[in-house]
């Protein structure tokens, strides 16, 4: 029931008990407020602190999430990192530990869903988990999936322009006004107090200045579906940095990549 709807019967029941003067009608108005604050307050004692009522139906969040890391998480797993059973295991023979921290991290990312539920009642599993992990996606392809190996500076190299100007402009079609034009991420690494309503003439502008440095993105359909390609890429080639140089670039695992393709 809506508290408006509530608010109307609280009234009405006032009235019944009071005559029609313009006193008893006041008193009717204001002892159906208090009545109304009352339960509001209640009912968001209970909610906060998390009623056996609330918490399982709250538990049904694994109903929904568990279907869509086997039908979607899981698939996309092994689509972009083909040896990732193979490479857990090797792992796991060296390092017993990692199975405990994939677990821990697994139910940690349960636990902050369910906590998000909780949180937001009417927000459901699926959006919060599509909202993370196209969060993910975008943060990792301004950064990664370029055709050209993209440098990463360390110490004296490293300055605030050149961390800047390895970033990545990306287009995602009819997405960029939802993102409020993040996808002008160079711009925005650059000068972040540029707001987001400026950053596509601020990019425009910069372009001429920036010359070569600046790296055009593929123009986008409707929908981004061309990054898609970008991130297998980048997932099966961009592996790891070197631990030693100023100047360093994502390289390929030799291991990962043959085990790839004798599969």
């Amino acid at each position: 029931m809506k508290c408006r709807d509530r608010l109307h019967e609280l009234v009405k029941e006032e009235i019944e008990k009071k005559d029609s003067s313009t006193e008893e009608w006041k008193i009717a108005m204001e002892s159906s407020f208090n009545r109304m604050d009352n339960e509001v307050i209640a009912w968001n004692d209970r909610f906060i602190f998390c009623s056996v009522q609330i918490f399982f139906y709250s538990m049904n969040l694994l109903l929904y999430m568990a279907p869509i890391a086997v039908l979607f998480l899981i698939p996309a797993t092994l689509l972009m990192e083909e040896n990732m059973v193979g490479i857990t295991i090797a792992l796991a023979r060296d390092d017993i530990k990692i199975i405990f921290y994939l677990l821990f991290n697994s139910a940690l990312t349960y636990c902050v869903n369910l906590t998000n539920f909780l949180v937001t009642k009417h927000t459901s599993a699926l959006t919060l988990q599509g909202f993370v992990m196209w969060l993910d996606l975008v943060t990792y392809l301004h950064h990664h999936g370029h055709e050209e190996k993209l440098p990463w500076y360390r110490e004296k190299e490293w300055n605030y322009l050149r961390g800047g100007l390895t970033t990545l402009d990306r287009d995602y079609g009819w997405i960029n006004n939802i993102h409020h034009d993040i996808g002008t991420h160079v711009i925005h690494h650059l000068f972040p107090q540029i707001p987001h309503y400026h950053l596509v003439e601020a990019t425009e502008a910069a372009k001429p200045v920036l010359g070569k440095y600046y790296r055009e993105p593929k123009k986008s359909g409707p929908l981004p579906f061309h990054l898609i390609g970008n991130l297998i890429r980048s997932m099966k080639q961009d592996h790891y940095v070197s631990d030693t140089g100023d100047v360093v670039y994502y390289q390929t695992d030799p291991k990962v990549s043959s085990s790839s393709k004798s599969e």
